[in-house]
């Protein structure tokens, strides 16, 4: 039996902004109860915003977005889908694999201009009609590659300084010696 670390056991986080309750319980239903993912459900533009704008550029795995979207109340200025890919832009990585899943054709193709524009290098523009769960798992084994990539890109920095700070501890000894 091996002792290495299953690198796979990694919990995935997805973050889905979409206001319809039926296509949440859909997305949510196409999770595997033994999968490691994690989906986090947003309903308003504004929240997922602020989501967005307060975690971690590396917190989500994949992010999955609506474009016409709840509007939080009449004094509330709305947010849409593409404000939602604006605030991503600053504030996410863009290796990150981003699912538009509007059924607003103009709405979606704004998106995915945007995102595509800003450097995001896996943007997927697929209409809630045409998604299906196979399509969706194969979109968050993408999204579970990224992660995995992206944390065994950190170990290696992590390895490097860990080696360049004990290069340079040797020196200073040597030099004290």
């Amino acid at each position: 039996m091996s002792t290495k670390p299953n690198r796979y056991l990694t919990v995935q986080r997805i973050l889905v902004v979409e206001d319809d309750l039926r296509r949440q319980a859909k997305i949510e239903s196409w999770i595997p109860d033994d999968a490691n993912t994690r989906l986090r459900t947003v309903r308003s533009g504004n929240i997922a915003s602020t989501i967005i704008e307060l975690d971690n550029p590396s917190t989500w795995s994949g992010i999955m977005l609506d474009h016409d979207l709840d509007i939080i109340n009449a004094t509330t200025t709305y947010k849409s889908g593409a404000d939602v890919a604006i605030t991503m832009i600053g504030n996410t990585r863009k290796d990150i694999p981003v699912l538009i899943h509007s059924m607003n054709p103009e709405g979606s193709a704004r998106i995915k201009g945007l995102l595509e524009g800003a450097g995001f290098d896996h943007v997927t523009r697929l209409p809630f009609s045409d998604l299906t769960k196979e399509a969706f798992l194969e979109w968050t084994a993408v999204c579970s590659e990224r992660a995995m990539e992206r944390r065994d890109e950190r170990e290696r920095e992590i390895s490097e300084e860990i080696w360049e700070r004990t290069q340079r501890a040797r020196a200073r000894l040597k030099t004290m010696t």
